[in-house]
């Protein structure tokens, strides 16, 4: 036989956990706590995702940036790497002829490191800046990429800021 104290405290002990259970369940901050980060979480997931794409993808337009400068292939990274926007409001001569001149002015360029990424919970454009080193300077490139497709970018627009 079960001793009835024992009995009792197991009872007010069920009693106190339901109660609290009970208490949880009613208080509407939680369950709205509760369904907002239901909602939000699988949100969160594939922005990261998301993010993390968009910025690869980012760095490899860089790459290619780096490579068709220092191969002296402008025409390709107007052609290849520049949204119709970019090309209606900058023609090709427009573009190598400022390409050129920076080339005058800092050398060939050295280096490129990204310093900064931003890519918008929603949307299609990334703000993305590069450190870059040359012979005869430095400059800090900055980039506004629109995508194309999944994980193509383009530049929708482009300021470079030369540093002796």
């Amino acid at each position: 036989m079960t001793d009835p104290r024992e009995a009792l405290r197991k009872l007010r002990a069920r009693k106190e956990s339901q109660h609290v259970v009970e208490e949880r369940a009613k208080n509407p901050l939680l369950q709205i706590l509760k369904a907002i980060l239901a909602f939000l979480g699988p949100i969160m997931a594939v922005y990261w995702g998301n993010y993390y794409l968009a910025r690869n993808s980012a760095d490899q337009f860089g790459r290619e940036v780096f490579a068709a400068v220092n191969e002296g292939r402008i025409v390709d990274i107007y052609k290849h790497l520049t949204d119709e926007g970019f090309q209606a409001n900058e023609t090709l001569d427009q573009f190598v002829n400022r390409a050129r001149s920076s080339e005058s002015t800092l050398g060939k360029m050295r280096s490129m490191n990204r310093s900064l990424f931003e890519v918008p919970l929603i949307g299609g454009v990334a703000l993305l800046e590069y450190d870059a080193t040359f012979e005869k300077g430095s400059a800090t490139i900055k980039y506004v990429l629109s995508r194309q497709g999944i994980s193509g970018w383009r530049v929708a627009a482009m300021v470079v800021n030369t540093r002796r």
